[in-house]
């Protein structure tokens, strides 16, 4: 079983974050109910916004926008 961190974050805290914040891929994972290596393969595929290069963490606002579309798409 692959390792995880424990998110910091949890899906309603999510929401109140900004815009323009960076939120790292352990909590992505939390945030959609799904593994961290779930997360990395949906990076990967282009379901999720890539990293910020040299932070490892992603856009909180592209994020948003992403889940947003992909319910939409449902």
């Amino acid at each position: 079983m692959p390792r995880t961190r424990k998110p910091r974050i949890t899906p309603e805290e999510f929401d109140k974050l900004p815009a323009g914040g960076l939120i790292g891929v352990a909590d992505t994972a939390a945030v959609c109910r799904v593994s961290e290596s779930t997360a990395w393969r949906w990076i990967a595929r282009g379901i999720l916004p890539g990293t910020i290069e040299g932070t490892g963490k992603l856009n909180v606002g592209q994020v948003r926008r992403r889940l947003a579309w992909q319910g939409g798409k449902e």
